[in-house]
């Protein structure tokens, strides 16, 4: 989602076109894109009842960094088996990792959206950091205290429904953003 002040995008969108590419905003100066950790996937919302975002968070203790993803990387690395559903997912669909990152299985997350619940499909993006690690996280389908309230709703959201972090991570507001897209 892109950021509330706009410094960071994400092409996500309802369209009758299926995208084949990320839509990626440049950065900010001190964090660039990384084309080949970003990517697309495209939903039919019409193929089943429940949107199932799932999460997956991986670590790099030699970094001491954090990598979330909510669908597949562009080069296959890091997957989310994020997809549309008769079935609701109770459980995340990721990958291992690549070796250097590693699946933290307490920080992934499958969240179930409803589909038949309202006109909009409204996902929140909440973005945590940490000052002692200088390491950012950010959750789409998270809980507890990185809950981010995505859901569907007769309501177009515009403001992102974040938690409230921990102590090691706090959430930054301005960073954080949600977008409304609409069912067709």
């Amino acid at each position: 989602m892109p950021s509330r002040d706009g410094r960071f995008l994400a092409g996500t969108n309802v369209s009758g076109t299926a995208d084949r590419t990320p839509g990626c905003g440049g950065g900010d100066g001190n964090f660039g894109l990384v084309p080949l950790l970003s990517g697309v996937k495209t939903l039919d919302l019409r193929s089943g009842r429940y949107l199932n975002p799932h999460q997956c968070t991986y670590y790099s203790s030699s970094a001491d960094n954090y990598f979330n993803t909510v669908v597949p990387s562009s080069d296959g690395r890091f997957a989310a088996g994020t997809n549309v559903s008769g079935t609701a997912d109770r459980t995340p669909g990721c990958g291992s990792g690549d070796g250097n990152y590693f699946l933290v299985p307490a920080l992934s997350y499958a969240r179930t959206l409803d589909l038949t619940a309202g006109a909009h499909v409204n996902l929140h993006q909440c973005l945590y950091y940490s000052a002692a690690h200088t390491d950012h996280f950010a959750t789409v389908a998270g809980d507890g205290p990185y809950a981010a309230g995505s859901d569907v709703s007769g309501t177009a959201d515009t403001t992102p429904d974040c938690g409230p972090g921990t102590a090691a991570y706090e959430p930054i507001p301005l960073l954080s953003g949600a977008k409304a897209l609409p069912r067709r």
